[in-house]
């Protein structure tokens, strides 16, 4: 570290403290160093202080050497995170955060366990782990829910798959941890559920609040869709009349469920603030758990409610104005519905909106579980509910079986004043 007498504007002295810091010259602010008298006094601090840089710098060389004794893990991650980008192109950033935040610091760090064929001694050890010690990251002093764990054991499982698919460990050593229960993960779900009580009154607010907001939120609610596919819902999307879809034609009419028109997707925004390329087109991705974007990937979603029709016609016909005038192109995909709206609004306003009523605030993904939930409970019928919410596995269906089951219970412990009906 070099010391260099420096002049304020005013023309008097200081001592400045310059380093390399392997890429380019560093200078310490002032308010990170003590005064100095002397140039003696700056030089003996600025030693003092290599020497207290240079022991730290070996504590963690010695701390780290273990782990490239075996393996390189940075290379091997960067290698996994490539696979999962082609393997699941719209969740893979997930899977990321799940692998550097959780799985990679509790074997390295905290079993310092450089060797993946060792890894299956410790999974009762993990899993414990993920149930007292992980916290989120957003909020370090909460504990993660069970279904972040879930995905933690999943990310685990397929890295160690990745690594025996390409013989980086033995297959045998790979093995394969069971994540938790789903009773465990449902024990909480059912609190998530919107009552329609609930909705109207949030809904109302949101009226007031945000009318494009209220729509969206709307939207949730009948549609069970999820965030980023309403917020993608173009011009090519809506449609009126009868589903021709034979499957879910058939279903709804074997248990009454009426609808005025309905939704079609086969792609979503690629990203959450939908961004407009130069040309004013929006770049999109395939739906979720979908590898690219094709009409046999595509998801029908009735629209059930003839309000929430009648508004989304509304956008519908503003947007078609624009398109006649050509303001993002040709292609009706480029008009969604929801213009204008970001997620950040979305959000806030959602927050607003609940903070006047008497209930606890929910997310847009609430919805989604209240669709599902009262779909499965109205018709028993796991595959209907399956196709509408665009679940790629029928055991996550399946779950609001017992979530459905849990609102009952839960209903009927309210206290009731039972009168004759006039």
């Amino acid at each position: 570290m070099k010391v260099e007498i420096r002049k304020r504007a005013n023309g008097s002295e200081y001592f400045s403290f310059v380093y390399w810091d392997g890429k380019r010259r560093v200078r310490l602010k002032q308010t990170t160093h003590p005064k100095f008298n002397s140039i003696e006094d700056a030089k003996q601090w600025a030693k003092a202080k290599v020497a207290e840089v240079d022991c730290a710098r070996a504590r963690v060389l010695r701390r780290l050497q273990w782990k490239t004794q075996y393996y390189e893990f940075t290379k091997l991650a960067d290698g996994y995170i490539e696979h999962c980008k082609k393997t699941q192109p719209n969740s893979w950033k997930n899977t990321v955060l799940y692998l550097t935040h959780y799985v990679l610091p509790y074997f390295l760090d905290e079993r310092k366990s450089n060797n993946p064929n060792s890894w299956s001694f410790y999974f009762e050890d993990f899993k414990k782990w993920l149930e007292d010690t992980a916290l989120t990251i957003k909020q370090p002093q909460r504990p993660i829910a069970y279904s972040t764990k879930n995905h933690c054991i999943k990310t685990l499982n397929t890295f160690l798959e990745y690594l025996a698919r390409n013989h980086l460990m033995d297959r045998a050593n790979s093995g394969k941890m069971q994540g938790f229960s789903s009773n465990m993960i449902n024990s909480r779900d059912a609190e998530a559920l919107i009552t329609p009580e609930e909705f109207k009154a949030v809904f109302n607010n949101l009226q007031e609040l945000n009318p494009l907001v209220a729509v969206f939120f709307q939207t949730a609610y009948y549609t069970g869709m999820r965030f980023n596919e309403i917020y993608g819902i173009s011009l090519d999307d809506l449609f009126n009349g009868e589903i021709e879809d034979e499957f879910l034609k058939k279903a709804l009419d074997d248990y009454k469920i009426k609808h005025f028109g309905y939704v079609v997707l086969e792609s979503q925004p690629a990203t959450k603030i939908r961004a407009r390329l130069p040309d004013g087109s929006i770049k999109r991705k395939p739906l979720k758990g979908k590898r690219k974007i094709h009409e046999k990937h595509t998801r029908i979603m009735p629209i059930i409610n003839k309000d929430l029709f009648n508004n989304l016609v509304k956008l519908y016909k503003q947007q078609k104005e624009l398109l006649e005038k050509r303001s993002y192109g040709r292609n009706p995909k480029d008009y969604v519905l929801f213009d204008g709206l970001t997620t950040t609004a979305a959000s806030i306003v959602l927050r607003a909106a609940y903070s006047k009523t008497k209930y606890t605030p929910k997310s847009y993904h609430c919805c989604r579980h209240t669709r599902c939930t009262e779909l499965v409970g109205l018709t028993r019928d796991v595959a209907l509910a399956k196709s509408w919410l665009g679940h790629e596995r029928h055991e996550t269906t399946l779950r609001y079986t017992h979530i459905h089951q849990k609102a009952s219970r839960t209903a009927r412990k309210k206290e009731q004043n039972i009168e004759f009906i006039e």
